[in-house]
């Protein structure tokens, strides 16, 4: 089950507080290459994707899965969530799709949302990842890493302190909305909210392009077009096997930092060393 300490709270937590509001928010080769190019047609294991890198850098894991990248700051991200099969030196991971054995690893696993592996939900959400995969500091292509809590922090300070606060302020947070993608999360009518179309020049201002792929725990899968949840590589030191996380709902401006035991699943954003 997922942990939580002060704003770090639970999922079961958080849709208790995403059906409360819902009255108000309704759906609608083993070395990677960094490539900058015009225009691109990709094929992977999964499908045949045009993908357009104009003024774009991008980054191929070991798998040839080709990922755009943007510099906010001091720092380079993956535009797009993981979606390798592989660990950075070739080895499979284990995929798991039944949710009781996933609750009980305590090993590396991966697996898709709702076990649908078809090109267009890894393609646009990414694969789902354990703790313990994070753990073998082996997923993200060599000469990237998943960030540290520390280094969230800093990509948060700079937005915070650059304007990037959707009411424009320069301090608390209120920047998720200029972290995530301006499609494909559940609508909202609060103020400021990432589901809410309000303040459009703030909508996806980062470029980052953080989508809703949802989490996975004990009792399956859960709040896809919801929530978005990121691992980080550090421990939380407040309990064993859990570590920092980051996450974003639909219904608030906010970015939440979190813990997670090991069991769960979350997507996985990488940034370059």
């Amino acid at each position: 089950m997922k942990s939580r300490r002060s704003l770090l709270i639970g999922p079961f937590f958080v849709m208790a507080l995403l059906i409360l509001i819902s009255s108000g928010c309704n759906k609608e080769d083993n070395n990677p290459t960094t490539i900058h190019d015009t225009v691109n047609v990709v094929i992977n294991k999964y499908d045949t994707v045009y993908i357009d890198t104009s003024n774009r850098d991008t980054v191929m894991d070991v798998e040839g899965n080709i990922y755009h990248t943007i510099t906010i700051g001091t720092q380079t991200w993956m535009v797009e969530n993981l979606r390798t099969s592989h660990y950075n030196d070739g080895t499979e991971i284990p995929y798991v799709a039944e949710d009781q054995t996933w609750a009980t690893l305590n090993t590396p696993a991966y697996c898709s949302y709702n076990n649908l592996y078809n090109a267009y939900t890894i393609n646009s959400y990414g694969f789902i990842y354990n703790g313990y995969a994070v753990k073998t500091g082996k997923l993200c292509p060599k000469g990237w890493h998943v960030p540290s809590d520390g280094e969230w922090t800093i990509l948060e300070n700079y937005l915070m302190t650059k304007g990037y606060n959707y009411d424009n302020s320069t301090n608390g947070n209120n920047y998720a909305k200029a972290l995530s993608s301006a499609k494909e999360w559940n609508w909202c009518n609060v103020s400021g909210s990432v589901g809410n179309e309000d303040f459009p020049n703030k909508r996806n201002a980062t470029g980052f392009s953080a989508l809703p792929a949802g989490y996975r725990v004990q009792d399956g899968f859960h709040s896809i077009y919801l929530y978005g949840g990121w691992w980080c590589s550090t421990e939380y030191e407040y309990r064993t096997n859990n570590l920092y996380d980051r996450y974003i709902t639909y219904n608030y401006s906010k970015v939440f930092r979190a813990s997670s035991t090991y069991q769960t699943g979350l997507s996985v954003r990488c940034i370059k060393d």
